[in-house]
């Protein structure tokens, strides 16, 4: 779009333009580049946007790719379009069923990776630091990378501080008080095997992500995450080596 007080100036969102500097390579010439990934961040957003809302349209010039996950996705977007509202009026309806849809799918995933790990002779503590905890945290994961997309980099960050304090406090700690309240308030006795060494892993995971955020000028970029996914297969196959061990 044209700058309004300036018509030879090109009006451009300076947080579309600080995401595609982010996925840029250091060797591509600059502001061409920033223009054009500018554009296509738009584009899909605009897509995406347009999806959410006709989840149930048959992809009529889609590939064939589309149109045999929409045929998979039809009974999981027919749920959604039929308890989910949408509109800015319906916000807190939407928030609110949405909530419900996270609470069971998340306990359909426990019942299930449970089951599925007796089947198999797979000890709990592989099945709950695999499929359990990945399965859990995709909700936040995609809300990051929606928030990056669309240059919202501090919304992506704050989400793997805030779910992850919500999980450790209020989660955790709501379960506990509701069993002890259950009991008369008895003590809860917990499993705490290896608890010191966990805390002072985590303590050390904690201050490598705060330091990388730094090294990185808090941005959100390929490096960065490439990163953060080493850390955490480092972090599983040191976990998955304790379980085995023992």
């Amino acid at each position: 779009a044209t700058h309004p007080e300036a018509p030879d100036r090109i009006s451009v969102d300076l947080r579309l333009v600080q995401c595609a500097h982010d996925e840029m390579s250091r060797n591509e010439p600059w502001a061409t580049d920033v223009l054009e990934i500018a554009e296509e961040i738009e584009l899909e957003e605009e897509a995406e946007a347009y999806h959410s809302q006709h989840l149930l349209s048959w992809p009529k010039y889609g590939s064939a790719w589309d149109k045999t996950r929409y045929v998979l996705n039809f009974p999981f977007h027919l749920a959604i379009t039929l308890t989910i509202p949408s509109g800015e009026r319906w916000y807190l309806v939407s928030i609110l069923v949405s909530v419900c849809w996270l609470a069971g799918t998340s306990y359909l995933l426990s019942f299930f990776s449970t089951r599925w790990g007796d089947a198999l002779a797979i000890r709990d503590a592989v099945v709950g630091l695999t499929v359990d905890s990945i399965g859990t945290s995709l909700p936040n994961l995609l809300a990051a990378v929606a928030a990056g997309k669309a240059g919202r980099s501090e919304t992506a960050i704050c989400q793997a501080f805030g779910s992850n304090t919500f999980d450790a406090l209020v989660a955790f700690g709501l379960v506990q008080a509701i069993k002890s309240a259950s009991q008369g308030f008895a003590p809860i006795q917990l499993e705490t095997a290896g608890l010191e060494r966990d805390s002072v892993l985590n303590l050390c995971l904690l201050f490598l992500y705060t330091w990388f955020l730094y090294f990185f000028r808090f941005r959100l970029t390929r490096a960065f995450g490439c990163t953060c996914i080493f850390l955490y297969a480092v972090w599983l196959a040191y976990e998955l080596y304790l379980v085995y061990t023992k």
